[in-house]
């Protein structure tokens, strides 16, 4: 009889090696426990959206785990979910789509709640962005755990901070924001006296339009892209940190070659998640505020449809980076899953 199962010995072979890995600033072989949990983080940014996430949790090794590393795994069943909310409120609840000038429309079975689901796909947005930064902020803890903390260390910190407090502010702002949002119908009439008669089925409340001549709209929108804009710079302040304290590291060159690579893929795969989430986004936002040049531009419409499947398929993408470039996750995947005879 032929069966799937998890080999348990590659599975400790897979803790072994993660606490090995991280102990990169000289300290006791013993004392790498906690940073076993942190290099997990750095494994997992786009698993969720894989098969081989949903099958993991379900193991029989499950207990096994959540025993040896429970932080980790809570965090890698939390963030396997990003994509996966993603995918299922982009194409199944509000199975979004764009056309002219530039609607969010809704043709899934809540399509009829525009604008409630667009901040739905806000607070995953924001979900999916913490996650990241969390990552890189663990990594680089773990990095810099031996070493002094340097300026840049400090500015990171104040940096999350701030980020913090700027999404308290986003979250207030769009407790205004949302009335204007949900009356579409005078935009909509003003909309086609500046570029004249819009589709009928644009009217009904199934089709979303950025408010951009309401001043509490712009200033939600500003806030929301200064909060993307620094949660950019957090990440790439808390790599250099990181890399900086991987150079330095006292271990031996295997254990560093072992740490540059899971770095390195953590940055690329992070890099792949929120490129393909924030620049479509953008580029949508800034082809709206030019409607009355670009809308009757053909190329607009494949513009559209492709920004809607790079948010729809970013998971899946980020998902095979991380697995095309960290070496240990590659390897440690094929010994987990294998067939054998019983």
């Amino acid at each position: 009889m032929m069966e799937t199962s998890y080999d348990r010995r590659a599975l400790v072979l897979w803790f072994r090696r993660c606490s090995e890995a991280p102990n990169c600033g000289g300290a006791p072989a013993g004392k790498a426990v906690k940073t076993t949990q942190m290099d997990f983080y750095g494994n997992i940014v786009g698993v969720g959206t894989c098969d081989i996430a949903l099958d993991f949790l379900k193991s029989s090794h499950f207990f096994e785990v959540l025993a040896k590393s429970p932080l980790a795994l809570l965090h890698f069943h939390f963030c396997g979910k990003c994509g996966i909310l993603m995918e299922i409120h982009t194409g199944a609840t509000w199975k979004i789509s764009t056309s002219f000038p530039f609607p969010l429309c809704s043709n899934g079975f809540l399509g009829e709640y525009g604008p409630e689901c667009f901040l739905i796909l806000v607070v995953i947005l924001i979900y999916n962005g913490l996650a990241c930064i969390f990552i890189f902020l663990y990594r680089m803890e773990v990095a810099s755990k031996h070493t002094a903390p340097t300026m840049l260390y400090k500015i990171t910190h104040f940096q999350t901070y701030l980020l913090y407090f700027l999404l308290v502010m986003l979250s207030g702002i769009t407790v205004f924001m949302y009335p204007v949002l949900k009356e579409q119908l005078d935009y909509k009439q003003r909309l086609e006296m500046k570029v004249g008669p819009i589709p009928t089925f644009m009217l009904c409340d199934s089709c979303v339009f950025m408010i951009y001549d309401s001043p509490i709209f712009l200033i939600w929108f500003l806030v929301a892209y200064i909060c993307i804009a620094l949660a950019y710079i957090i990440l790439f302040s808390s790599g250099i940190v990181t890399y900086k304290a991987l150079k330095v590291s006292r271990a031996s060159a295997a254990v560093r070659k072992i740490q540059k690579n899971i770095f390195m893929s953590l940055v690329v795969s992070t890099i792949t998640h929120l490129g393909l989430l924030f620049i479509p986004l953008a580029t949508f936002f800034m082809l709206s505020l030019l409607v009355p040049e670009w809308s009757k531009s053909s190329i607009v419409k494949y513009t559209s449809d492709f920004m809607v499947i790079m948010i729809q398929q970013h998971g899946a993408v980020s998902a095979v980076t991380m697995f095309l470039t960290n070496n240990l996750l590659r390897r440690t995947a094929k010994q987990l899953f294998y067939t054998e005879m019983s």
